[in-house]
């Protein structure tokens, strides 16, 4: 029991001495480097439509419009009852 009880404690200060610490700046970075490694991002125009369908019956459709070759997003949600819209442009 007692080199089992050690066997652990050495496991645990093992992988802990491994672990990286990055910075939120490095996990962004990362992150871009795996899911976009043709940087297609910073060109990306597309439209994605979403239907979210609710408990009570209500579906709520969105639709959602990316524009990065000219710095535009655009939001709409239509339930029944209004339409949200939300427009970003820099």
């Amino acid at each position: 029991m007692k080199y089992i009880f050690l066997l652990t404690i050495f496991l645990v200060i093992s992988v802990a001495s491994y672990t990286q610490i990055l910075t939120g700046q490095e996990v962004v970075e990362k992150s871009i480097m795996y899911h976009d490694p043709a940087c297609r991002w910073g060109t990306l125009q597309g439209v994605y439509d979403f239907k979210e369908t609710r408990p009570d019956g209500n579906d709520r459709n969105t639709l959602i419009e990316i524009d990065n070759k000219n710095d535009c997003f655009n939001h709409v949600r239509l339930d029944e009852k209004c339409i949200n819209s939300k427009l970003v442009k820099e």
